[in-house]
Parts: C-alpha cells; sequence; structure tokens
C-alpha cells in the first residue's frame, strides 16, 4: 500500500519525470506502394519501379533517439535510365494533425543525390513517413518509419570509440544503450553526437581522431556531452568543465560491464537542466494576448457611466419637465444606439487586422562563456487563413512542442497542419517556411529556434571576484558582465534567493546588501511560499489588461519555469537568472508579413562560479551526491526518491580526506513538517539511518529524520577503502501519502 501510494505520488506531481519505461513496435520487412498501417525494418527503402527511383532513408543512432530532442535524417536518391523530379516528403503525424517537411528533387539519370535534415523527437516510439511525390506532389510511393525513443531521465545513451571493447553495433544494458561510433553498420553516428549522453575513448585514440570529428565532438561537449577518457596508466581523477559539458578521466575498463555501471552511478549531467522537453509555462509565455491593441478601460468605464446618466436622470428630467414621459421607451433604444456607434468607435483602434507575433528568448551561458539561446515564438492570424513564416537555414526553425504534447496529455484541440522545408544542407532553398492550414482565426502557430555561441565569437568578460559561501550564505561582489542591462535580477544558489533587482552592464553590488530568501528544500516547488517569492521577484500582477501588467505575467511564468527546473535537477548549481531588453523581433523571421512584434520577454541565466572554502584550507560540499558508487535497493536516482523500505549506499570519496558528515535542517525538509504543511511538504526523510562500521562489522544506528546530526570521527566507517556504506531505512509510522527521499548529507573536506 505505501509503496503505491509513493507512486501515485510522483505521476501526480512530476509529469517531466515519468517513470513509466519504453516499449517496442514489431518491424516487418517489406515494401509498399501504398501508406498502410505497417511497420518496417530499418533503414526505410522506398522503390517506384516506373519512375525507376530508390530512396534510402536512414535516421537517429539506428533508429534510436531522445525525446525531445532532434533526430538527423539522410535520404538518398538514386535513378537508373530515367531522370527523376518530384517531391521528398517526411511526415510526423500527432493525434489529427501532423508536421510535414518537403524537399524538391531533381536527379539525372544514373545518378544520385543525399539530402539531410533534422526533425523532432516527439514521443515515445515516434512513427514518421516518408513520401515520394511527382510534379503535382501526389504521393506515389510511401512507407512508415518506427524511431525507438526514449525519455531522457530513462535510458542514457553512450557512445563508444573502442573497437576491442565492443564488436557489436549496438548493446543494451539495463538503462543504458551503447552505441559501436566507429562501426561501419552504424550510419552517420557523429551527425546525431546530440543524441548521446556519453562517449567514452581511450587517450591514445585522441590522436587519431579526424578533424572534422574532433570539432563535431568539441561542439558536442560544449553543448553539454560527457566525455570519458581512460587513462589506463598513471590514473588519476580529474574532472573538468568545457561549456555546459564536463570531461572525466577514468581508469581502465574492463568490459562494457564496468562503463555502464559506472556512467549509472555517474547519472546525467545536471548542468542540462534546460535542455528536456519545454515546460508548458513557456507556451503560457507566449500565449496569443495582443497587447498593443489592449483597449482603454478608463474611457469604456467614463462612457458607461455617461450612458446610464443621460438614460436615468437627465433623460427622465427632461421628458418629466415637458410632460412627455410617455416618449421614453422610444427615446432609450435611440440613445443606445449613439452610444454603440461611439463604442465602436473607441474599439475600432483595436482591431488586428495583420498577423502578429510573441515570442521569449532563453540565453544559458556557461562559466566559459559558451551560450545556447533559445527564441520561443508564436504567429498569430486574426483571420481564417494560410500563415507564411520565412527564417533562414541558419536558425533552425521548428515546431514548439511541450511537455504535454511530449507525454501525450495537451488539451489543445486545435492543434495546427504545419510545413517546412526541409533545410537540407544540399538544398539551393535559402529560406525554411512553414505554413499554417485552415485554422481559426487567433490561433496561434507555436514555433522555436535555436542558436549556439562559441566562445570565440562572442566578447566573454571573466568576473575578476569569486562568489564566497559563509554559513550557508553566498556572500562576495556580484559583477554584472554579460554585456547588457539587467531587471529583474536575482542568483539561486545554496536554497537561497538573492535579490538584486536592476543592474546595469559593467555595474557591481555587494550581495550582502541584498535581500535573502531562504528555501528550505526543492520539495518546497509546490507550495505557497515559492509562487510568493517569485511574484515578489518579478513584481506580479494579478489582472492582465496594460502592457506592463501582462509583461510582469510573463516574466514570472519564465521565472516560474527555470526555477522549477532548478530546483528539481540541479539544486546543487548557482545561477543568475535576470531579464534584458537587448533583443531585437525583427531579427527573428525574415518575412515582411510579419512586422508586428506584441510582447517580448528576454531572460538570461547564466552559471556562476562559488568558491565552498571555509577558511582554515577545509571545503565545504554541500552534498556527497556525487560519490555515491553503489545503491542496492529501489532508488530513482534524479530525484533522490526511495521505492523501497531499506536502500543500502556506498558512497567512494577516493582520494578525497573527509573529516565530517552532517545531517542538517538547512537541507532537510522533513525538520519543517507539521500538521498545518504535510500535504506541502510531500517529499523528505522519514526514518533511520545506519553506518557500516568497519572495525565492528555492524550497523550503526546515526541519523533519526528530523534530529540534527553531526559526524566528526569517521575512521571506522570510512576504513582504508574510504568508502562509507549507509542503510536507509524508512520508518513504518512515516507510511503516509509522502514520498520518501534519501537525507541530503553534506562534507568538509580536506583542501588541497
Amino acid at each position: 500500500m505505501w509503496s503505491r501510494k509513493k507512486r501515485y505520488s510522483i505521476l501526480l506531481c512530476i509529469v517531466t519525470l515519468l517513470l513509466t519505461s519504453c516499449s517496442v513496435f514489431t518491424r516487418k520487412e517489406s515494401l509498399t506502394n501504398t501508406s498502410d498501417n505497417l511497420t518496417y525494418n530499418y533503414p526505410v527503402v522506398l522503390k517506384d519501379e516506373e519512375e525507376n527511383v530508390q530512396i534510402k532513408v536512414t535516421y537517429g543512432l539506428n533508429h534510436y533517439a531522445k525525446i525531445g530532442k532532434e533526430m538527423h535524417v539522410n535520404i538518398e536518391v538514386h535513378t537508373q535510365e530515367k531522370p527523376f523530379e518530384g517531391y521528398l516528403q517526411i511526415e510526423v503525424p500527432y493525434d489529427n494533425t501532423s508536421t510535414k517537411y518537403n524537399q524538391k528533387v531533381s536527379v539525372d539519370s544514373n545518378s544520385h543525390i543525399e539530402y539531410e535534415t533534422q526533425i523532432p523527437v516527439v514521443y515515445e516510439n515516434m512513427k514518421f513517413l516518408v513520401h515520394l511525390l511527382d510534379k503535382e506532389q501526389d504521393i506515389q510511393v510511401s512507407q512508415i518509419a518506427d524511431v525507438e525513443a526514449s525519455r531522457i531521465y530513462d535510458v542514457q545513451y553512450i557512445g563508444i570509440l573502442d573497437e576491442n571493447m565492443q564488436t557489436e553495433t549496438v548493446v543494451s544494458k539495463g538503462k543504458m544503450q551503447v552505441f559501436q561510433l566507429y562501426s561501419d553498420e552504424l550510419a552517420d553516428p557523429f551527425d546525431n553526437l546530440n543524441l548521446i549522453d556519453c562517449i567514452f575513448l581511450n587517450e591514445e585514440e585522441i590522436k587519431h581522431l579526424e578533424e572534422s570529428v574532433v570539432s563535431k565532438l568539441d561542439n558536442w561537449l560544449q553543448n553539454g556531452g560527457t566525455l570519458l577518457i581512460e587513462e589506463p596508466v598513471d590514473y588519476k581523477d580529474s574532472t573538468g568543465d568545457y561549456g555546459f559539458g564536463r570531461y572525466i578521466t577514468v581508469p581502465k575498463m574492463k568490459n562494457i560491464s564496468k562503463l555502464t555501471e559506472y556512467v549509472e552511478e555517474l547519472g546525467i549531467n545536471p548542468k542540462l537542466f534546460l535542455s528536456g522537453p519545454t515546460d508548458d509555462l513557456v507556451k503560457t509565455s507566449i500565449n496569443a494576448e495582443v497587447v498593443s491593441k489592449t483597449p482603454d478601460m478608463s474611457k469604456y468605464i467614463i462612457v458607461f457611466l455617461l450612458y446610464i446618466i443621460v438614460i436615468g436622470p437627465v433623460l427622465y428630467g427632461i421628458l418629466k419637465r415637458k410632460n412627455r414621459r410617455v416618449w421614453y421607451l422610444g427615446i432609450v433604444p435611440v440613445i443606445s444606439a449613439v452610444f454603440l456607434v461611439i463604442v465602436y468607435g473607441l474599439g475600432k483602434s483595436t482591431r488586428v487586422e495583420d498577423a502578429y507575433l510573441r515570442y521569449v528568448k532563453v540565453t544559458q551561458i556557461a562559466q566559459d562563456g559558451y551560450t545556447n539561446e533559445a527564441t520561443y515564438f508564436a504567429v498569430v492570424n486574426p483571420t481564417k487563413t494560410t500563415v507564411t513564416v520565412q527564417a533562414d537555414n541558419s536558425k533552425n526553425l521548428q515546431p514548439l512542442f511541450t511537455q504535454s504534447d511530449y507525454y501525450q496529455l495537451s488539451t489543445d484541440n486545435n492543434r495546427s497542419n504545419m510545413e517546412f522545408s526541409m533545410n537540407v544542407e544540399s538544398s539551393t532553398d535559402e529560406e525554411n517556411i512553414t505554413n499554417k492550414s485552415s485554422t481559426r482565426a487567433f490561433q496561434p502557430l507555436y514555433l522555436k529556434i535555436d542558436n549556439s555561441y562559441l566562445p570565440e565569437d562572442i566578447e566573454v568578460k571573466q568576473s575578476s571576484e569569486l562568489l564566497t559561501c559563509a554559513n550557508y550564505r553566498i556572500l562576495g561582489i556580484f559583477t554584472n558582465n554579460t554585456g547588457m542591462d539587467l531587471s529583474n535580477a536575482c542568483i539561486v544558489s545554496n536554497q537561497m534567493l538573492i535579490y538584486i533587482g536592476d543592474l546595469l552592464d559593467g555595474e557591481s553590488i555587494e550581495l550582502k546588501d541584498c535581500q535573502y530568501e531562504y528555501i528550505p528544500s526543492y520539495d518546497l516547488l509546490y507550495t505557497n511560499g515559492l509562487d510568493s517569492r517569485i511574484k515578489n521577484l518579478t513584481k506580479v500582477i494579478n489582472n492582465r489588461f496594460e502592457y506592463d501588467e501582462i509583461q510582469s505575467n510573463v516574466k514570472y511564468d519564465l521565472i516560474q519555469y527555470v526555477m522549477s527546473e532548478w530546483l528539481i535537477t540541479n539544486p546543487e548549481g548557482s545561477y543568475l537568472m535576470a531579464f534584458t531588453e537587448e533583443s531585437n523581433g525583427d531579427s527573428i523571421l525574415d518575412n515582411s508579413d510579419i512586422s508586428q512584434v506584441e510582447l517580448s520577454s528576454h531572460l538570461i541565466v547564466k552559471d556562476l562560479p562559488v568558491d565552498y572554502n571555509i577558511g582554515n584550507g577545509d571545503v565545504f560540499q554541500p552534498s556527497i551526491k556525487q560519490y555515491m558508487s553503489v545503491v542496492s535497493g529501489d532508488y530513482y536516482q534524479e530525484m533522490d526518491i526511495m521505492e523501497s523500505d531499506s536502500l543500502i549506499v556506498d558512497y567512494d570519496f577516493g582520494n578525497e580526506d573527509i573529516k565530517q558528515i552532517e545531517y542538517s535542517k538547512y537541507y532537510n525538509t522533513e525538520f519543517y513538517v507539521d500538521d498545518t504543511n504535510i500535504n506541502d511538504l510531500w517529499m523528505g526523510f522519514y526514518g533511520t539511518a545506519y553506518f557500516y562500521n568497519r572495525r565492528t562489522g555492524e550497523y550503526d544506528k546515526v541519523i533519526t529524520s528530523g534530529e540534527e546530526t553531526r559526524m566528526d570521527h569517521l575512521e571506522d566507517y570510512l576504513g582504508d577503502s574510504n568508502v562509507l556504506r549507509v542503510r536507509y531505512e524508512v520508518s513504518q509510522n512515516s507510511a503516509n501519502s509522502n514520498s520518501i527521499t534519501i537525507p541530503k548529507l553534506t562534507a568538509i573536506k580536506k583542501g588541497n
């Protein structure tokens, strides 16, 4: 009963981390000239015997992909005696709608040509259709393709550049999928690196990589990849950041099993907390409200009051004086018609006649200046017609899907059919075009554009000051080196929200002079307390009539999105969050049909370094989770959730000299639970933690939930191996609706 309640709590409260596993569709080998609902082998091959043309389509990592990421598609067109002119089309169906990618094809006889494009992976085990069309765009040949797609947190994809370790193209190991990147059978693996979470290679192999491969690996690493470099000789534990990615030196891996065990313990890169499926709050922030045409309500109120006065005491008084009160019912409609014309005249200026654009931009900056930028926007037409949007190929225009779309929970029954040009490298098309056809007036068309900047492409200003942590507070001088003026700025770090406000480019502020707000735990994500903090930060206003008020609510939605992601996925990280007015809506799209920008917001999220040295050479560790090496029992790592009554965890500290382990009120929710808020504090540790005593061979009771504990003498528990083994046991008295997490333990280690 208790276990079932925990699962229901997770499913209800965290849609972003649904825990269901992947299913696999059956594949059948077949060729067809129709659009039958069948599945086919990978790759997809289409043949039109009459036109003597053959199409071969390869996609993803041998049909594997990740939900929320784009998948590379390669198309080869081969002709025989006859040339071919027509169209290629990729169709991604979703419910009763579809997204189509079109490409005009012209191939000489006995020749071939290749096309490449990217399509988003929309849902688990997605299917898409490949069509070959004639000049009149009638379908001649069609086939269905299967994509075996996994959720980001369910399965990790590992690429290896060591043919001696793995001879098969793809190997499944529990929650790991391993791909041999140098296998001839794996089509275009380096064009799909964005699908891979972790790459393993030997130090010696780096010297033999081709320049093009090195460039792609460099871009993949900066965008959040994890690179494992094997050093079989003179191994030293070393970890470094590179953009949003990380590189880690690892000892000799004897086989695939050892590698997958290591990667599973390592976990997903926490800096990718904004790289998953887009939250519905982003779509909320770009809804279809017309801002510049919002009427002046004061004028309508004055007209309404004047109307009441005229048809009431004024008209009645005049008619009574002239003894013509019987005319009242006849005159009132005339006066009402006059006022109706006045109201119509006031509202005429608010009539929307042209298509308009609303957008938000989220810029994420790594500590070394590497920048990812995503622009989410809605195009709205006031009439029932076709909307055409154009953007050049470099902007990678794609449809915008959110979590509800990915998990097929959306309540939007008015989704549009969209068409894109394929945006292929081989194409001579200069623009990426999408059409929205036969939709109701004012139905938004949601789109996105992604972009990344290398540090050498931008001016990177490194801060000379380093933020420090003392008594849980982040201190120091913060300097705005983003190159932009900031508003509604704040810093989130170490479960603390620091209000900064407005800060011009180049200005500095002493953090100790700012307002601090303590966030007891990321478990408070869904409480009114955090909601009020965000409203205070963005100065949110409850009604949505005036431009400033709507802008404030847009900022609220965006901050809530980012802070929610941070609190769940990476609470140990430190980030600046702020808005800037530096965005230029005219640069988003190229067509002149949509010249009106109704509303825009630009959010900056910057990774900040924090020094946790505590003054005597020792270093404070806000969490020891990164040292977890072995876990025995049912455990959901991303949320620290125990799914069994007992869990044994080994913390391998390696060469670190650990001087203290602490279980404190500051980092753990259960200290704050009482009868008034138990429904809000729905997660926490409720039980006992036992440390394994390596001298006696017994477990010692060390931690009881809700009682602060500090352990300074750890010799008997660490032993010669420097591994702390902890057994967490759930109290039977806590078998209620709460989900049980392992406690957050901190440490103090000896500095170098």
